[in-house]
């Protein structure tokens, strides 16, 4: 339970390949190539596999929430043996900015 991976965000691009010819004092540039690279946001991926429905019900809530700190906050109580409540969502006002979240059911000997 609670293991997150981490892919770092990508900001977005626009290039354009030219090549420039001089020959006797006169310059020509023609356009080769263009590309577009998309900007990715910051993906966590994080492991919910557990026995316990209430550990569950609270990681997934806090993944819904889009907030990593509501996710470390719920890995922290379970890890430390406190009870889990689930999280609070955030008003409106304070929402997060959006991040990209995937869960995984896969065990990875972590609880």
């Amino acid at each position: 339970m609670g293991h997150i991976d981490t892919q770092s965000a990508h900001i977005g691009y626009k290039a354009r390949l030219w090549k420039v010819v001089t020959d006797g004092g006169k310059t020509e540039r023609e356009a080769v190539n263009k590309s577009t690279y998309k900007m990715v946001p910051k993906i966590y991926t994080v492991g919910v596999a557990t026995a316990d429905p209430n550990l569950k019900a609270a990681m997934l809530q806090a993944i819904a929430t889009q907030d990593i700190g509501q996710v470390n906050a719920v890995i922290g109580a379970a890890s430390s043996g406190e009870p889990v409540a689930a999280p609070e969502p955030p008003h409106e006002e304070n929402a997060p900015q959006p991040e990209e979240y995937t869960e995984t059911s896969e065990d990875n000997g972590e609880e």
